[in-house]
């Protein structure tokens, strides 16, 4: 800031900001917050969307020593209690664009989580901008170390020749219609993860994007692979690992089977040992680690830490962490996604629990039982959401479709609302939901397996407002790709 105060720090739509503009309403903010009894380490809950005031909010707060808990502006309700729950936050800055999906939260905030709430809108934005320009001593900073919270925020300019992705977006770019200017660009590289096989190459071809490098891993995980593919060797790989990192590795990253109805690893009965698959089938990968130390865990949720290790898998005393994902080995080295398990699935981008949307279904009047899982779907990427759900037979014949879906739209963060809702004639009994799950996730959405069974199928049109007849004319139109979801 020193060298170029008046060079441009931050361009929006709705203005442009110097270094040292930053600086200033940066530390305004950084007093606010201290009157407000913000302590350094403390976490402040940002329900923000991309805006300078986001930034300014941000640095503002570093500078008192504390940081933000940035919560998914997405979510509402209980998801949304429930993130602000777990940050153990006393104070939450909320976008003036979002003030709907609080206003509804008010009283909970308050009685449930004792939450101040603050919107930033102009009167509040006024207030904060009279406090002094004034950047915090040191001793608030004094004790902030390297482990403890922050973020990050790199852009680059429009002559970019590297660009990030996850696999959605070169779907999305592939569906376009073609253009003389598809080349016209100085991109040379793309770097993501989820580019799936179906469009990996004919991507490069028409945008002529001469390298990708595809990574896999997980923001909490220790199993992490990454390629850069410059020709056809490593085209659809995540990872590939030489010779040597083979027989290194051998016993580090382990294939295993998996029970697909408990999500149990599956283990000998004679030596109650796991059972190692061969890396060319694949398995749930297990990584070996010497401690529980090695990986942080979840905050304020030492039963979901705990699930993520295996014990005494290949002997007595080991522990390995849990991938929760199904990958393959081929023998030249290269590493191929398989599919995640478990009560997750991936869609459009975004991970859904199958426990938390199924209990806000299970709480709609009529709904005695839901069931949820992800299928996959022809031309889309990852698993869009089903519901299997069994109705109140006095309700029935006069279910309110349209409100289901409503309702499920106000509750949760759009990702996550089921596109396909299979209503089934009876409760499957059985003492574990996933065993259920298995043959429905198989059947996916073919209307004619679902059908077969006796159950209706409905689904969310583009655009749609209800839950409708989902048949084979509708499959069709998915399995043609005129229909995107």
């Amino acid at each position: 800031m020193k060298g170029y105060p008046n060079r441009t720090c931050l361009w929006s739509r709705t203005g442009v900001y110097t270094w040292a503009e930053t600086l200033d309403i940066s530390s305004r903010y950084a007093q606010w917050y201290i009157s407000k009894g913000v302590k350094p380490k403390d976490l402040v809950a940002f329900y923000l969307q991309n805006s300078p005031e986001f930034i300014f909010a941000w640095l503002g707060l570093w500078a008192t020593g504390a940081a933000p808990a940035m919560i998914n502006y997405n979510l509402r309700g209980d998801a949304l209690m429930n993130c602000l729950r777990i940050s153990g936050a006393t104070l939450l800055l909320v976008d003036k664009e979002k003030t709907a999906d609080i206003y509804a939260l008010e009283d909970r905030l308050k009685d449930e989580l004792g939450l101040t709430t603050v919107v930033l809108n102009g009167h509040i934005t006024k207030d904060i901008l009279s406090n002094e320009s004034k950047v915090p001593d040191n001793s608030y900073r004094d004790n902030v170390t390297a482990n403890d919270a922050m973020g990050l925020i790199f852009t680059r300019d429009s002559e970019a020749t590297v660009f990030t992705y996850v696999g959605e977006t070169a779907r999305y770019l592939l569906a376009m219609p073609p253009s003389r200017r598809d080349k016209e660009h100085h991109v040379r590289s793309m770097c993501g993860n989820g580019l799936r096989p179906d469009v990996w190459k004919k991507f490069q071809e028409r945008f002529g994007i001469g390298e990708v490098g595809e990574f896999f891993g997980s923001t909490e995980g220790v199993f992490r692979l990454m390629v850069i593919s410059k020709g056809d060797f490593l085209t659809n790989a995540v990872g590939h690992h030489g010779l040597i990192q083979r027989i290194l590795l051998y016993n580090k990253y382990v294939p295993v089977a998996v029970d697909e109805a408990t999500n149990a690893v599956v283990r000998d009965p004679k030596t109650g040992f796991a059972i190692r698959q061969p890396y060319s089938a694949g398995g749930e990968i297990l990584v070996s680690i010497p401690s529980e130390d090695i990986f942080t865990g979840y905050y304020r949720d030492s039963s979901a830490t705990q699930k993520k290790y295996e014990r005494d898998v290949f002997k007595k005393g080991d522990l390995y962490y849990r991938s929760g994902d199904a990958l393959r080995r081929l023998d030249d080295g290269r590493w191929y996604f398989m599919d995640r398990l478990g009560d997750t699935f991936r869609w459009k981008s975004e991970n859904v629990s199958t426990v938390e949307v199924g209990d806000v279904l299970g709480r709609f009047p009529g709904i005695v039982e839901a069931n949820v899982y992800g299928v996959l779907l022809p031309h889309h990427d990852g698993r869009a959401g089903c519901a299997a759900i069994y109705l109140d037979p006095a309700k029935r014949d006069r279910f309110d479709w349209t409100s289901l879906l409503q309702y499920a739209r106000e509750m949760l963060p759009k990702y996550a609302v089921p596109l396909f809702v299979r209503v089934v004639q009876e409760i499957r009994p059985s003492h574990n939901f996933k065993r259920i799950k298995v043959p429905l996730r198989n059947d996916g959405v073919d209307p004619v397996r679902v059908e077969g069974n006796g159950d209706q199928l409905l689904w969310v049109r583009p655009g749609g407002s209800t839950y409708e007849h989902f048949g084979l004319a509708e499959w069709n139109e998915l399995d043609k790709g005129r229909a995107k979801l």
